[in-house]
């Protein structure tokens, strides 16, 4: 593949692992309805994922600000956004 894009890991492309905590801005999330704060369960499906993609799926459990537990949880969110 040209311009060294391929499939790589979410670790070797520095995006969050299952069981980092996150907080995903309104903007940042594709359908967002106000800004998310989730413990991550799955990063980009359990695959790998395109190093030139726009967009990650994540899977996680909502949390509130305390920390407790809401719901498990879903989204579509802009990859440079969770890149550490």
């Amino acid at each position: 593949m040209t311009g060294g894009h391929g499939w790589r890991t979410a670790r070797a492309l520095r995006l969050p692992e299952p069981d980092d905590v996150v907080t995903i801005k309104e903007a940042d999330d594709c359908y967002g309805l106000g800004d998310i704060r989730m413990r991550l369960t799955v990063v980009g499906n359990g695959r790998p994922v395109h190093d030139g993609a726009e967009w990650v799926q994540v899977e996680g459990i909502e949390l509130c600000h305390d920390d407790s537990e809401i719901e498990p949880r879903s989204a579509l969110v802009r990859a440079a956004a969770l890149v550490r």
